[in-house]
Parts: C-alpha cells; structure tokens; sequence
C-alpha cells in the first residue's frame, strides 16, 4: 500500500540493525532521559489522548470485518446467489485482506514511521468501503471487500506498536487494553448495528455508514495524531541540526547504514522470521484458532437464530452481543490484573515479558466450555437467551489469549513490535478467513451439537500449549537454539 507521506523531509530511514559508523560526538541522541520531545516522556494525558485515537481506528475497521454479516441473505436476494461458500467468502475475504496488509503495514512503520502510514491506509479504507457500497456484483464486492480488509488492517498490525512507542512496561498493560477494545469490540458491535441497517434501508448502507464513521476519525487523526516512532523522530532532528549546524556527519544513535531498500527488505522478511521462533509461533497459532471459532459463528448465527427460533435480520443481530458481554468482562478483568501482577512480580527482580501470559491458561479452557454450552443448547425446545449466554465464554476466551499475546509481543519485542503483531495478524486472519467458509457445511452435516463438539475438541487438543508457555516461555524465548536474527 502506498501511505501518505508529511513531506519529503520526514522520511527517514529507521532501523538499528547495525551500528552506526560515526565518531560519538556526531551521534545524535535524545536530550537527557528527560528529553519532551521523546514520545515516554510527552503528558500522560497526551499519550492516553493517542491511545484513545488510535483505538477508534482500531475499533472501526474491525467492525466493518462482521457489520455486514447479518445482511448476507438479502445480497444473496439481490445477486441470486444460491451458494453458502460464496457467501461465507463475501465475509472471510475481509479478513483475507488482513493477511496481506501487514506483509507491508509493519515494514513501512518501521521503515518510514508510524503516521503516514495511518494517514495513507485511512484515506485507501474509506474510498474502498464507499466502493464495496456501490457494487453491482458478487465479485465486484468481494473484490473491494479484500482491498477495505487490506487497508483496514493497519491500525490493528501497528497500533500496538504506538503503544510501545509511548507507553513504559509497567503501564503497558492498562494501554493495550484500552486498544485491544477496538479489535475485541468491533466485531461483536458490527452485526448488531448491521442487522437493522440492512433490514431497515439495504445492505449497502453498511459499508457507507462505515465510510462516514472511519473518514470522521481519519479527519481528526490527520490534525491530532503524532509521529511516535523513536527512529523516525530522531532522524529528523538529525536532518534538522545538519541544516542548523552544516555538519554532514551527524547520525542518529537509531539509524543504519544500509540503504532504505535493504532496510525495507530486512523488515519486510521480519514477521516470517519471528513466526520461525516457537514462542512466536505458538502463541500465534493459538489466538488463530480461537479468533477463527469467532468469526465461524459469526457465519452461521444470524442464519442460526432466523431457522430455529424465527428471528428477524434485525433482531438477529443482537446476538452477537453474547461475546461482546464476554469479551468486556474480560477486558476489564485484564485491565485491573495485568499491570498490577506484573509490577508484582517485577519488585522480586526484573520485569520479564512471561509476566503477562497467565490468563492464557484461563482463555484456552472457556472456549471450548462456550462451545459445548452454545452447541447443545441450540435447539428450539431451549430458551434462546441460553445459546446466546453460551457465546460469552467464547468472547472472553477470545480476549484471554489475545490479549496476553499482543502485549507479549509489546514487551518482548518493543522496537519491533509492528512485526511481531504482524505475524500474529496475518497468522489469525488467514485461520479466521478460511475456516468459516467450512462453518455452514459442517453444522448441516453434524448439527449444532455435535459441530460445536468437534471444534471443542480441537480446542481441548491444543490447550496444553498455553501451559507450556506460562510454564516454559522464558526458556523458550532466551534459548540460543531458536535465536532469530531481526
């Protein structure tokens, strides 16, 4: 994707492979610990101020992920659409999208800075959600609903690197969630609003509703929203004092002496190298498979409660606010625990990022508790709030791994967290693309109960990971063996 970009005088070459070859009196750093102009030391209401932009977009773009799921039917109606891949395909190519955004989102933060490229993927989401609002076909809209996810994913792949940039350690937690509501809610938001507005004035109005919403927020961000990446900040001051001073030789402490295409193609492969490393790994593969579960249900829901107990589009919508309760709980249960056990264990010696995995445990088992609940209470002789409660635990589950993750990566990688985040999103979206398009299929065949026990199982299956982890992930972290060079 190609990113907006302040002026050319505002790019900047940031990456600390290699050390810079200047003599130190021409290193250029920041002015003291104490410098304002370093992003840990702007106000704190400032940096909450940040945090809490950054969060709308990250909240915006996920909810145009599943706004459009409870509107399927009537564009089936309109397109004649008579089959259930295609219109799964409709919903998962947005995720789709996720997948290959990244690939280019957190290179070109880490190589150009964070703010041009939030400023270019905005303006791209809004033209492609207007886009996808106008289309006369099945493959038009699947077209522009790819390019919308691949856009949209920006702010969700580098957001939590704007957190790192800001934000120390010990109040990191308490940031990442305020951010990872966006994510966590946006989801589970969308269908609710969506199911009216398809069902009151057409399914195209979804995607225009959120082209509005995303271009308001993009409009104040291009006014209020700063550069926070370190390098990036440094390199301009240090193209500032070479213009002041007409000393060539200055070089920021952060920069490298490789050219922007290497340095490009170094962050470009980081993701893929982190995903080699097997705490990377494992973590990925375990969010995935819980954020995949989610998006299935979302398949198959609205379709769920309009066959077995007659509901409207519309009120069919409303359902999806079973997981948004469940992923609030957690939310807030994370926000007031993470900070607190860290800080904690960190008075006993240093601050270590495995500090943060704990809920893991918790997370891993109330996802297939939900299932098994939602599964087999899914019949019309049940009370239809009873399935619906069933979708909390799914919801807080979803919350209780993603979340530990996210701010795993933060702390363990914190100059590179964009990469780190990146795979993590690529991992999740390219799972949660691809499985729903099987949802429909398989509960046909096996039913609600005994689909919902067959994902149960898998779940159960790979739960010990998040055990191992909490258990051994210092040691899977630090050991030589599975050192990968960034």
């Amino acid at each position: 994707m190609v990113p907006l970009r302040e002026s050319s005088d505002e790019e900047t070459p940031p990456v600390m492979e290699e050390k810079p070859a200047s003599p130190p009196s021409n290193i250029v750093d920041w002015d003291g610990p104490d410098d304002p102009q370093n992003p840990m030391n702007w106000p704190m209401s400032h940096r909450w101020f940040q945090v809490g932009i950054i969060s709308l977009l990250t909240f915006s773009t996920p909810l145009a992920s599943s706004m459009f799921a409870p509107g399927i039917g009537l564009l089936d109606q309109q397109f004649h659409s008579v089959s259930d891949v295609l219109s799964a395909l409709v919903l998962s190519v947005y995720l789709l999208g996720f997948v290959s955004g990244p690939l280019i989102a957190a290179p070109l933060s880490e190589t150009i800075g964070r703010l041009s490229v939030y400023h270019g993927s905005n303006l791209f989401f809004v033209i492609f959600s207007i886009a996808c609002g106008v289309s006369s076909n099945m493959r038009m809209l699947i077209g522009f609903r790819f390019l919308m996810g691949t856009f949209g994913s920006v702010p969700v792949t580098i957001g939590g690197g704007t957190v790192a940039d800001m934000m120390p350690p010990l109040k990191r937690g308490k940031a990442i969630n305020l951010w990872a509501l966006g994510p966590s809610l946006g989801p589970v938001i969308g269908p609710a609003c969506g199911g009216w507005l398809s069902q009151r004035a057409s399914w195209r109005w979804n995607f225009y509703v959120i082209a509005i919403f995303h271009g308001a927020i993009a409009v104040v961000a291009v006014f209020v929203l700063r550069e926070s990446y370190a390098p990036t900040l440094l390199y301009r001051k240090t193209k500032r004092l070479r213009k002041e001073t007409g000393n060539n030789q200055l070089q920021s402490k952060l920069e490298s002496n490789i050219s922007t295409a290497e340095r490009f193609k170094m962050a470009i492969l980081r993701p893929g190298r982190m995903l080699m490393t097997p705490i990377v790994a494992i973590l990925c593969i375990q969010v995935a498979l819980i954020y995949a579960y989610l998006y299935l249900l979302f398949s198959i829901l609205t379709l769920a409660f309009v066959e077995v107990y007659g509901f409207s589009v519309g009120l069919s919508g409303l359902i999806y606010f079973g997981p948004g309760v469940g992923t609030m709980i957690a939310i807030f249960g994370q926000a007031m625990y993470s900070d607190r056990y860290v800080a904690k264990k960190s008075a006993k010696g240093e601050m270590k990022p495995e500090y943060r995995l704990p809920p893991l445990v918790l997370g891993t088992l109330l996802v297939p508790i939900g299932l098994l609940w939602f599964g087999w209470s899914m019949r019309k002789s049940v009370y239809w709030l009873v399935p619906v409660l069933g979708t909390v635990p799914i919801g807080a589950g979803l919350i209780l791994n993603l979340v530990p993750a996210q701010t795993y990566f933060i702390d363990a990688y914190t100059r590179f967290a964009a990469s780190a985040i990146a795979a993590n999103t690529i991992v999740r979206s390219l799972v949660g693309g691809v499985l729903p398009l099987a949802g429909q299929p398989m509960y046909t065949k096996l039913g609600y109960g005994w689909g919902s026990t067959l994902l149960a199982l898998v779940a159960l299956v790979l739960a010990p990971l998040s055990w191992l982890i909490v258990k051994h992930g210092e040691r899977l972290r630090t050991n030589p063996r599975f050192a990968v060079q960034f």
